[in-house]
């Protein structure tokens, strides 16, 4: 079983045990993870239409033509290798907030490059 394919498995298992009120694929993980493979991304996020925690940093967001334009934390996925490394770099308290961590990373071109990271601006996934 491929590190993405078992990634993915898990991350749903973890879904379905957990508070959510988001959708799930009524084909379950299979159809999951053929969806996270045709974005050609190794790391997804969700998105959402409204820059939080800090609109400061709205305009430093890539231009969007079709979806939502901001990181949302709440939902994604990605090859544990990438996200072990992604998230090693916190250096912060544990209350501190995550979703500025991601999106500091997603917004540094170098870092979202590194990490072929893409925000889910059309809601492909059930994040």
């Amino acid at each position: 079983m491929s590190a993405c394919r078992l990634l993915c498995l898990l991350a749903l298992s973890f879904l379905q045990s957990s508070v959510w009120a988001g959708p799930l694929s009524p084909a379950g993980p299979e159809e999951l993870l053929s969806k996270f493979s045709r974005l050609s991304h190794r790391v997804v996020f969700s998105a959402e239409g409204f820059c939080w925690p800090d609109q400061r940093l709205a305009n430093k967001y890539p231009e969007v033509h079709s979806g939502k334009r901001y990181l949302n934390s709440g939902g994604f996925m990605g090859f544990a290798s990438d996200l072990s490394l992604m998230v090693q770099q916190w250096k912060y308290k544990d209350n501190d907030d995550d979703q500025l961590f991601y999106t500091k990373i997603y917004l540094d071109r170098v870092q979202r490059t590194k990490f072929n990271m893409t925000l889910d601006h059309r809601s492909n996934l059930p994040t």
